[in-house]
């Protein structure tokens, strides 16, 4: 299994705050498997791996996708923007179901 080390976070630059992170979850070095992924992504800049870590045709490949998300962020960000009224409807809709049944 391929693992990153925390060294080489620090070598490559890695904010230090995030590598303190990475260290208490995973000690001194990190498996790359999903399940790593997992348990991080929400804590940690993951693109910054990727663009650290990968080279070549797996570089490019990354990019790729980069670029994908990229092109599909605008309308991920209208569809959410108005999402949000309707959701918030939807959500005060079932407080008050909630508020009926309860009392």
């Amino acid at each position: 299994m391929k693992r990153i080390t925390i060294s080489s976070l620090r070598k490559m630059g890695a904010c230090e705050s995030q590598v303190e992170l990475l260290e208490e979850m995973f000690g001194k070095s990190i498996p790359v498997t999903k399940e790593s992924v997992d348990k991080c992504y929400a804590i940690v800049n993951i693109d910054w791996f990727a663009q650290n870590f990968l080279t070549g045709l797996k570089k490019d490949a990354y990019d790729t996708w980069d670029a994908y998300l990229a092109a599909v962020k605008p309308l991920q960000d209208a569809y959410y923007t108005a999402r949000k009224p309707l959701w918030y409807a939807y959500e005060k809709a079932c407080g008050y179901k909630l508020v009926e049944l309860l009392t």
